[in-house]
């Protein structure tokens, strides 16, 4: 079987935006630079905080051409969410650190070793004034692109939203995104769709997931309705 195609891209949390003209690179040692000037950096004071916006397309551009090589020997379909800390000092750089894996489909302990280990030795070129944040970044490799033609568990979650029937839109909803055939704003209308349903359920730790796996566009409406959700 051959190896599956690596779809990052700008699959869920984000629009296109320009490429940066900097590079990122695998460099321990300057991470571990950053990291140690970042730790002195906050003794100091408040750290601010990075906007999605600005982060997601040098992380797009610049960070996930260096993570093609963890998917080169994976064979079939599956979806990774990574949940990740963003950490950027001005003038020096922007480093990650792994948090959390949310997976469907056929990830390994291998695929899960290779994505962790290169992401937290990769630095970046710095994000604006420099800050932190939390965000989750999704992918999805297959055999065959995505196409977005089968639309019914989308359908479904969506007339369940319409209807307010939270359980029955979150669930579908997410069964839909494991599907590797699902792209672009159809997938990121599922998150949202999964955002908002989990808010109106009070469920904090789905609402937290979906809100940081949102595009920037979409991250509003998810807060919006966990700030709205009348009780259960």
């Amino acid at each position: 079987m051959r190896a599956a195609m690596l779809f990052a891209l700008l699959t869920a949390t984000m629009v296109a935006s320009a490429r940066p003209a900097t590079t990122a690179a695998v460099d321990r040692k300057h991470r571990a630079q950053i990291a140690a000037a970042l730790g002195a950096a906050r003794q100091t004071g408040p750290v601010a905080t990075l906007g999605k916006a600005e982060m997601l397309g040098p992380i797009h551009h610049l960070v996930v051409p260096l993570l093609r090589g963890c998917f080169a020997h994976v064979a079939g379909d599956g979806v990774v969410n990574l949940e990740r800390a963003v950490d950027s000092l001005a003038g020096e750089g922007t480093i990650f650190t792994v948090r959390d894996f949310d997976t469907a489909g056929a990830v390994t302990p291998a695929l899960r070793d290779c994505l962790r280990g290169t992401v937290e030795a990769i630095v970046a070129p710095p994000i604006g004034g420099g800050g932190h944040a939390e965000l989750i970044y999704p992918f999805t490799f297959a055999q065959t692109p995505p196409d977005n033609h089968d639309t019914r568990l989308v359908d479904e979650a969506n007339a369940a939203a319409e209807a307010g029937r939270w359980d029955a839109a979150l669930a579908a909803a997410e069964r839909a995104l494991t599907m590797t055939s699902l792209d672009g704003p159809v997938r990121r209308k599922l998150i949202g769709i999964a955002g908002v349903a989990a808010c109106h359920l009070k469920d904090e730790k789905k609402a937290r997931h979906y809100t940081l796996l949102a595009s920037d566009t979409i991250e509003p409406q998810i807060r919006a309705a966990c700030a709205n959700a009348t009780p259960r």
